[in-house]
């Protein structure tokens, strides 16, 4: 599989935003649900970094977990089993709530994640 073909499975068969990031974690794919969740346009975020879409006071603490669960290539999961709540961040800097089941793959060589936002709050936090 190349990077090409997974962009186009989560845009065409993936109704739920999902966000692919690759092992320094920028984002290389992000699809039309993923547009209307965090209301950035994908070419606004294709190349950012993943904090991008992160509240600020979670990125140092985020980057470590999503840096070392693509290192160690670990299993598929839901992000919100250590019973912590997960929050994201539109491009209007708003908050709201998110499930995330992340994922690992490799393609071509290089180590990519997949998160699918399987449920988002539409009432904001902040």
């Amino acid at each position: 599989m190349t990077l090409e073909n997974l962009e186009f499975l989560i845009e065409q068969k993936l109704d739920q935003p999902t966000v692919v990031v690759n092992s320094q974690l920028y984002i290389v794919c992000y699809n039309q649900a993923a547009e209307n969740c965090f209301q950035y346009k994908r070419d606004e975020v294709i190349g950012e970094h993943l904090n991008i879409l992160i509240p600020g006071n979670f990125h140092h603490s985020h980057n470590r977990l999503a840096e070392q669960f693509i290192q160690k290539y670990e299993p598929p999961r839901l992000m919100n089993q250590r019973k912590t709540i997960i929050y994201g961040k539109r491009k209007d800097g708003r908050e709201f709530a998110i499930k995330v089941a992340i994922s690992n793959t490799h393609i071509c060589g290089q180590r990519y994640a997949i998160a699918c936002i399987n449920h988002y709050r539409r009432i904001d936090i902040k």
